[in-house]
Parts: C-alpha cells; sequence; structure tokens
C-alpha cells in the first residue's frame, strides 16, 4: 500500500439509491474541492455515467474517472490499481464486492448493512461510517491518506480475512447446516 495507491478511490456498483450513490458522489465532491493528487474510479453501467456525472460538481467531474461494466480480470486489475474502496449501501444481501475489494488489498470503507458489519472489524480491516453520510465517508478517506502504516495494515488484515472466505466454505457451510436440519427432523 503505497501513498499513490491511497490516493486513488474506488467505487463499484450500480447507480441505485439503496448503493449509496449520493454518500459517494457527496464524499467526492467534498475531497475534491480543494486540489490535490487524489483521484477515484467509479465503475458502473455505462447508461448510468450521466447520472453519476450529474451528481458531481465541475471540480469533481474533473477527477473522477467513470468506467462502465467490464470483465473479472479487468475489474481485477481496477482494484490492484486503487487503494481506498467505498461502498456506503444502505441495505444489500451480502454484496460481495466489498469482500472482493478486501481481497485485492483495498482499504473498504462502508457501512453497516449486509454482509459488512459481519466481516469487517471497524478499524481493524476496513471502516464502517454511518448511512448517507458523504461526510464520514471523506474524512475516513482523509484518515486512511494521513496515515499510511494504519492503511497498509488494515489493507493486510482485510486481505487475509477475504482469503477465509470461498465458494468451498459457503458449500461446506451450507452442507452441515442441512445436515443440522435433517439430524433434528422427526418423521411425519
Amino acid at each position: 500500500m503505497t501513498q499513490d495507491r491511497l490516493n486513488r478511490i474506488l467505487h463499484v456498483g450500480g447507480f441505485a439509491y439503496w448503493k449509496g450513490v449520493h454518500s459517494v458522489a457527496a464524499a467526492a465532491n467534498q475531497l475534491f474541492a480543494d486540489a490535490g493528487p487524489t483521484t477515484m474510479t467509479w465503475v458502473c453501467r455505462n447508461e448510468e455515467h450521466v447520472e453519476v456525472r450529474a451528481l458531481l460538481t465541475p471540480q469533481a467531474r474533473a477527477r473522477v474517472e467513470i468506467k462502465g461494466w467490464t470483465h473479472q480480470a479487468a475489474l481485477r486489475e481496477i482494484y490492484d490499481a486503487h487503494g481506498i474502496f467505498l461502498y456506503p449501501s444502505l441495505f444489500d444481501g451480502f454484496g460481495k464486492v466489498f469482500l472482493e475489494a478486501m481481497a485485492r488489498g483495498l482499504c473498504v470503507i462502508g457501512t453497516r448493512s449486509g454482509g459488512m458489519p459481519d466481516i469487517i472489524e471497524d478499524g481493524a480491516d476496513g471502516l464502517l461510517v454511518g448511512f448517507n453520510d458523504g461526510p464520514a465517508l471523506a474524512a475516513a478517506v482523509r484518515q486512511l491518506q494521513a496515515s499510511s502504516e494504519v492503511a497498509q495494515r488494515m489493507a493486510q488484515a482485510a486481505a487475509q480475512k477475504a482469503r477465509t472466505y470461498s465458494w468451498r466454505r459457503v458449500g461446506l457451510e451450507t452442507l452441515a447446516f442441512y445436515e443440522r436440519l435433517t439430524a433434528n427432523a422427526r418423521p411425519a
């Protein structure tokens, strides 16, 4: 985790209110109000690019690159070029995108929604902020950028934790769940 990487923020998600897009835009508008080295990449469907731009100030639009959906290998390269991942979802099922970001060594800033509070230990392997709170997102970005040592520890802890989650693990846990259910089942 380098300072250069910490100066590159990433958001991946469809343009939907419940994905916290207004908070992402508010954070970008706040962060990019002043000159500085920080930039951002926003990945969403091509048809949503106009809506994203409409939420951004002219200063933010100049420093936010909007990319369309892409294949997994290209997305992995996008993850690897960034240091901070914003995912301020208002509600989600599990939202595996934050876990993908953790696996690639990004510092994830999310909310207590979906699977994030079950996976992210706030301050240890990610940061959790309140809902609809662009200023808190911006403050969390600045906190990470102010201490590359803290960000490095967080990124390493995130990647290590993410490696414990796999489709094999999901399968084994699902099988164990059904085995417990059938062991306790009574004949009709």
